[in-house]
C-alpha cells in the first residue's frame, strides 16, 4: 500500500493552522501517523535518528505532496538536548506545537539469552527515557507557548506469536 495514497477512512478537514511532531516518523507506524495527521490538516514534523535521514526527507515530501508543510529533524529522543533542540527547530519551522506523539521505540529481536546488558540499557533509554525527554520537552514548550496541547504516547508489543498490540 503505497503511503502517499489518502487513506479510505481519512477525514480531510482543515482545523486551522495546527503543528504536530511524530518522533520515530520515517517508516513504518510513525510514518502512517505522521501521513494520517497531515492528511487530517496538521503541518507535521517528522523526527527519527541521523541513520534514518533519508526516511525523513522522503516522508516530508510525501506529506508536502498532500499540500502541507512538514519539515524534518533528526534527533535521537533518548537525549534530552536533542530532543529540545527538535521541538524548538519544529516550532521556529512550523509554528507553535499542537500535539506531540511519542512514537519512537526499538526493541531487540533475539532470545533473552541472547540480549546483552547494552541492549536492554539501550531499549530503556529509546523506550522509556525517550517518552519522558518528549512528554516534559513537549510540555514545557505548550506552557511557553501559553496554549493547551495534546501529547500522545504509542506502544507496540511483540508477542510471541507475532501478533502484534499497538495502542497510540
Amino acid at each position: 500500500m503505497a503511503s502517499s495514497m489518502a487513506s479510505p477512512t481519512a477525514v480531510i478537514k482543515d482545523y486551522g493552522k495546527r503543528t504536530v511532531i511524530v518522533t520515530g516518523s520515517s517508516r513504518g507506524i510513525g510514518k502512517a501517523v505522521a501521513i494520517r495527521m497531515a492528511q487530517d490538516g496538521f503541518d507535521v514534523c517528522i523526527n527519527d535518528v541521523a541513520a534514518n535521514q533519508a526516511g525523513i526527507e522522503e516522508t516530508v515530501k510525501e506529506i508536502q505532496a498532500l499540500g502541507r508543510r512538514s519539515y524534518g529533524h533528526a534527533a535521537d529522543v533518548s537525549n534530552r538536548s536533542e530532543v529540545e533542540g527538535l521541538i524548538e527547530a519544529s516550532v521556529k519551522n512550523l509554528g507553535n506545537l499542537d500535539v506531540m506523539i511519542a512514537n519512537a521505540g526499538i526493541a531487540q529481536v533475539k532470545a533473552l539469552l541472547d540480549l546483552t546488558e547494552d541492549d536492554v540499557r539501550r531499549m530503556f533509554e529509546v523506550n522509556v527515557f525517550g517518552l519522558f525527554n518528549s512528554y516534559s520537552a513537549a510540555a514545557k514548550q505548550m506552557i511557553k507557548q501559553g496554549t493547551p496541547g495534546k501529547i500522545i504516547g504509542c506502544a507496540r508489543f511483540n508477542f510471541p506469536s507475532h501478533d502484534m498490540f499497538l495502542s497510540c
